[in-house]
């Protein structure tokens, strides 16, 4: 619509540029008229004859290069222009609110850059009110997971470090907070056996799940299984997941490839990460996390793939796509790429 008015007005303004230019000879005394035809009437069938070639041409440009439609970035970016605006004017609980409520949606899109961005301002926040545990969570999920998915790994690592330092240094008096704490530790040893390729993956992964069960034992003691029930069991089947990638990633087919029928370790180590997988993607379904399900669903078709079991993959695909469909996921490449990214 908006190259239709812009067409319609150069048409527009031509013509009456051409009427005032013959105004403006008439008040000179020279009237074009005496040529034997009107200067204006000729031009004006020009002009019109040129506007109705550039419509009949804007008409038959396809839809996509008229009209350029918002895209996810819109969102981005207003998000970062408010937190900007919140950090300059000083409002620092209500900035850290703001990471909390779209941090995950960020990441749900694909929009890393905008995630570690909003991160940047909101770790500055956090250490302002002396909010630790909120410092430790950026630490690990917007300026750690987030610029791992942006490609630098370097300065993740040394963000989700330095959280676990933070942790383990820190003393909690309330029980609730200290189960969250250590929930939250192990969520960044699991991050690091995905990211820092200085250390063997299992390692990280066994650390995390160490502190996953003191978690929930110490829930146990004080009788808080209740409470933490559904994100110890989400955090079990993270653990399986990042298990499974980092046999993926051992093989070499988590971007792609085959594994040889005559290689019998390697296959026997990709059906037991496929087992782990099944029981994670149980596990998130009855969460309701359709998000994390098409994530596990992802690596399973990937390591069906990589065995030859091309039929099972191709079936399981269905059910992974329309698991997409269903979720909050915006940007399957960017949420589900992530796996590609582990090396």
């Amino acid at each position: 619509m908006q190259q239709y008015l812009a067409a319609f007005g150069r048409g527009t303004a031509i013509l009456l540029g051409c009427f005032g230019l013959d105004q403006g000879l008439m008040s000179f005394g020279i009237n074009i008229r005496t040529l034997g035809f009107s200067l204006p009437l000729v031009v004006s069938l020009a002009i019109n004859l040129w506007l109705l070639v550039e419509l009949l041409l804007i008409a038959k440009r396809p839809r996509e290069q008229q009209e350029e439609p918002p895209t996810k970035q819109t969102l981005g970016d207003a998000v970062i222009a408010f937190a900007s605006e919140l950090s300059g004017n000083g409002k620092w609980a209500a900035l850290l609110e703001l990471r909390h409520k779209i941090s995950r949606t960020l990441h749900l899109m694909g929009l890393h850059a905008d995630r570690v961005r909003l991160g940047e301002l909101a770790v500055n926040a956090a250490i302002r009110l002396n909010d630790l545990p909120s410092r430790a969570e950026i630490l690990i999920d917007d300026l750690g997971w987030a610029r791992h998915l942006a490609g630098k790994d370097a300065q993740a690592i040394e963000c989700i470090k330095l959280a676990i330092k933070l942790l383990d240094e820190a003393v909690f008096s309330d029980i609730d907070e200290q189960i969250r704490m250590m929930l939250l530790s192990a969520k960044g040893f699991r991050h690091l056996a995905n990211v820092d390729e200085s250390n063997d993956p299992e390692d990280f992964l066994t650390e995390a799940y160490k502190r996953i069960e003191a978690a929930l034992a110490l829930a146990i003691a004080n009788n808080a299984q209740q409470a933490f029930s559904i994100e110890i069991e989400r955090d079990r089947a993270q653990i399986a997941h990042s298990k499974a990638l980092a046999v993926a990633s051992r093989l070499g087919v988590s971007q792609g490839g085959d594994i040889s029928p005559r290689n019998l370790a390697a296959k026997q180590e990709a059906e037991n990460a496929i087992s782990s997988l099944i029981e994670a993607a149980r596990s998130f379904q009855n969460a309701g996390d359709l998000e994390r399900t098409a994530k596990v669903l992802t690596l399973h078709v990937r390591l069906l793939t990589a065995l030859g079991r091309t039929i099972e993959a191709e079936q399981l695909a269905i059910r992974r796509d329309h698991m997409i469909a269903a979720s909050r996921i915006s940007n399957p490449t960017g949420y589900l790429g992530q796996q590609e990214k582990a090396k």
